[in-house]
């Protein structure tokens, strides 16, 4: 994966985020460089740094299949992804 801090002019790879399709991207409504990404096979990756860097975050779903992500807009540590159920 590759990401753009400059909109797009230019791209720099990213590390991690190496498995699976991306179906969907996520921002934090409380931090801006924290996202978080739904993946076709992959399961869910998060990033504390704007995209730069991700990790697998998908620890207890069961499923690599997830077809969205979203932060709670109420809670900083909340976050659901969609899969063959609803994740928390």
């Amino acid at each position: 994966m590759e990401y753009s801090n400059d909109g797009g002019e230019t791209w720099v790879d990213a590390t991690g985020l190496d498995q699976g399709l991306v179906l969907k991207i996520a921002q934090s409504p409380f931090d801006p460089d924290w996202l978080m990404a739904a993946t076709f096979g992959g399961g869910v990756w998060s990033s504390t740094n704007g995209g730069s860097s991700w990790a697998e975050t998908s620890v207890g779903l069961g499923i690599p299949y997830v077809y969205d992500v979203a932060f709670a807009p109420w809670d900083s540590n909340t976050a659901y992804a969609a899969s063959l159920g609803v994740y928390r």
